[in-house]
């Protein structure tokens, strides 16, 4: 893998990969940092990244599509101005910064992670371990689960589209007091906080939740709300 300071400005290939850091890191300290500049990169192999800061720039590309995107042990992924489509992104204790992500699987498995960059596209969010924060103007329809995890949604962020389905299972979602508004939301041994949600329905599936996020009609109906099993406790102001 890279240390130091590095700028890879020729087009990596093939089924070749990207390691910046190392595998041993265990934080990212600023002292490896490196630059990716070239548009023409169609690597098979996938990108890692391992308490080190990769920098995408200059039109800079994180190889073909289909690729998988790993971030571990504290690293920093900064998209500059560039809009990057992966197959997958995955996040253990990490941060994605700046620019777009389109058409991926955004993936949070562990630690604390922030993808302040755009999620938009065909993108989805999956959250199945711990405390994620979505910070960007995100747009994505793929739909949203938190799965054992914490889900914290800035007051200037989002869900992504408003007709996209949002599943949670043992989860907390915090709106930060903003809205999020969403089509279909199930629910099962649930939080959902501070703010607002709007939504055409509530399908509350088991397990013990508690609402204190004020609930919401939906833009484009009314919210019907449905219990089929366990306990539900509704503390916000709902209208």
């Amino acid at each position: 893998g890279f240390t130091g300071t590095n700028t890879i400005a020729t087009a990596l290939v093939g089924t070749s990969s990207l390691l910046a850091g190392s595998l041993a890191s265990t934080n990212n300290n600023g002292s490896s940092i490196t630059y990716l500049t070239s548009s023409n990169n169609s690597y098979a192999g996938g990108t890692t990244i391992s308490g080190a800061t990769l920098i995408v720039t200059n039109g800079g590309t994180l190889g073909t599509n289909t690729g998988t995107t790993t971030l571990t042990n504290h690293a920093t992924l900064d998209l500059g101005t560039t809009t990057q489509v992966q197959r997958l992104m995955a996040m253990s204790g990490c941060l994605i910064s700046n620019g777009n992500i389109s058409n991926t699987g955004v993936l949070f498995t562990a630690g604390t992670n922030t993808v302040s960059a755009n999620i938009v596209g065909a993108s989805s969010v999956v959250s199945t371990g711990g405390t994620n924060t979505l910070a960007g103007t995100n747009t994505y329809t793929g739909g949203t689960a938190i799965t054992n995890s914490t889900l914290i949604v800035t007051a200037n962020s989002s869900l992504g589209a408003s007709t996209n389905t949002l599943s949670m299972n043992n989860a907390t979602l915090n709106s930060s007091g903003g809205t999020n508004t969403q089509g279909n939301i199930t629910i099962n041994n649930a939080t959902m906080t501070n703010g607002t949600v709007k939504a055409n329905s509530l399908n509350i599936s088991g397990g013990t939740n508690t609402i204190t996020a004020n609930l919401q009609n939906s833009a484009t109906g009314s919210l019907s709300i449905t219990n089929t099993a366990g306990s539900t406790t509704l503390l916000g102001n709902n209208t």
